[in-house]
């Protein structure tokens, strides 16, 4: 789990039915802290976060290393 994420974010991340290929779209994101939480369980899956504040959104976030694909 992301370091940056909220304990109450995490039970609800962790509550979502999330499967490795899942395909998930968060509406109002904010600087994505769930977002990156729910991609680190997606193997082929694909998320996709949107938030209508570009200043949430150009928060500063630490680089996250490439992955890649999975075997299943």
């Amino acid at each position: 789990m992301p370091r940056d994420l909220s304990p109450r974010l995490g039970e609800i991340v962790d509550a979502l039915p999330l499967t490795p290929q899942a395909r998930v779209l968060e509406i109002g994101c904010g600087p994505g802290a769930a977002a990156r939480a729910v991609a680190a369980r997606l193997t082929s899956g694909h998320i996709l976060a949107i938030d209508r504040s570009a200043k949430a959104i150009a928060q500063p976030r630490r680089p996250r290393p490439r992955r890649s694909p999975r075997a299943a």
